[in-house]
């Protein structure tokens, strides 16, 4: 039997570190933000555009 680990994983410094659960947490929490702001600029922005 092999065992299979994706390239992304060896390329990762953090990767089996302790600290690593609360990096990709912090991460995600990141990427929610990231959709959350993004989608508010894009209601201001038809917003403006509305009053013109």
């Amino acid at each position: 039997m092999t065992k299979s680990i994706p390239a992304s994983s060896i390329a990762n410094p953090h990767f089996g570190k302790s600290y690593a659960f609360n990096l990709n947490q912090a991460h995600e929490e990141l990427q929610d933000l990231v959709e959350r702001v993004t989608i508010e600029l894009e209601l201001m922005n038809v917003a403006k555009e509305l009053e013109r």
